[in-house]
């Protein structure tokens, strides 16, 4: 009986085999292998990287407060753009600072994303005179208050004699003109949010005397007159005399008008000129009180 062959171990054939490992086809193929696995790699690095920057997301600042001009330009430079979506006035805050921002502060947006903020108004909300109400007659103490809900400031410019009560308003001032007085209200005025009324009030007591005539005196005579009937006495401030005119200056005007009635320690306002009023007579000759 024949016995089966073993594989031998000639060594020719290791030689054959290694020979064929480094032969040039064979490391040809190899390279090809080798740097289409290479390329693929790169590939796919790379494309992970611009999908991983496409997705990246920034941290917004915080624009509130700042100025919207000042914010626009850091928000360029940093990709985003700044849209106002609204504006309100607030009073005694100036025009154009960023007071709310979506998204937030310090969120985390894509580049080029826009920002919306409410900024403040570079003018104020006007107010209709109207739409305050009645105000002559009425207590000076309960429109204060009212004012307040408009953000108007009221203020007491001065006091005037009535019979009927005490803080009556009788006139009321804006911007240095009567506005509303027993005659009605000036038409069409309109008032600024955080601006300023002034009221003159009613004050009654015992200590009431009629203001004196003092038209066609001039200023010396008129103080002298005054501290009688214990007023004060007050130059118009739109005019202005050097020391040494002005006692010689007569007074073709004052406010209140002679014989109105006001209190002891009120302050009657005289207006001047150099020359004399045509209309005063040689013999003037003021009335006592």
């Amino acid at each position: 009986m024949a016995k089966k062959s073993q594989p031998s171990d000639n060594p020719n054939s290791f030689t054959s085999l290694w020979s064929l490992l480094i032969s040039k086809s064979c490391l040809r193929q190899l390279g090809f292998i080798l740097t289409f696995l290479l390329v693929v790699v790169l590939l796919v690095f790379g494309w992970l990287k611009i999908y991983t920057r496409h997705g990246q997301k920034l941290e917004l600042p915080d624009y509130t407060e700042m100025s919207l001009d000042a914010a626009q330009k850091d928000a360029s430079k940093r990709h985003f753009e700044i849209v106002v979506s609204d504006s309100v006035h607030i009073v005694e805050k100036p025009g154009g600072i960023i007071l709310q921002q979506n998204p937030a502060a310090h969120s985390l947006v894509k580049k080029d994303r826009k920002v919306y903020v409410t900024v403040t108004k570079f003018l104020p909300d006007k107010i209709h005179l109207e739409d305050l109400g009645k105000l002559y007659g009425n207590a000076f103490n309960s429109i204060q208050d009212m004012l307040k809900g408009y953000h108007i400031q009221a203020k007491v410019r001065d006091y005037r004699y009535d019979p009927f009560g005490e803080n009556i308003i009788l006139e009321v001032w804006y911007n240095g003109e009567v506005i509303v007085n027993k005659e009605g209200v000036r038409a069409n005025t309109q008032i600024d949010k955080g601006g300023t009324l002034e009221f003159i009030l009613s004050k009654s007591n015992d200590a009431v005397v009629k203001t004196p005539k003092l038209v066609c005196l001039t200023y010396a005579e008129s103080v002298f007159i005054t501290k009688g009937y214990q007023l004060a006495i007050k130059m118009d401030k739109e005019y202005e005399y050097a020391p040494e005119d002005l006692d010689n200056a007569y007074v073709y005007k004052q406010y209140p008008s002679a014989d109105s009635r006001i209190l002891m320690g009120d302050t009657v306002i005289v207006y001047l000129t150099t020359i004399k009023p045509a209309d005063c007579g040689a013999g003037f000759i003021q009335e006592e009180q």
